[in-house]
């Protein structure tokens, strides 16, 4: 996305064939991981 400067993390459910956008973020915040520990995750 933009030239590669944001990370796109979606939550696909096949079944239904539905997208959902969980987080847009920069590299930056991508490689904190402190998305992994939000319970939306």
């Amino acid at each position: 996305m933009k030239g590669n400067n944001y990370r796109l993390i979606v939550d696909i459910r096949y079944y239904s064939q539905t997208i959902f956008i969980k987080y847009i973020l920069t590299h930056s915040e991508y490689d904190k991981k402190r998305w992994k520990d939000d319970p939306y995750f």
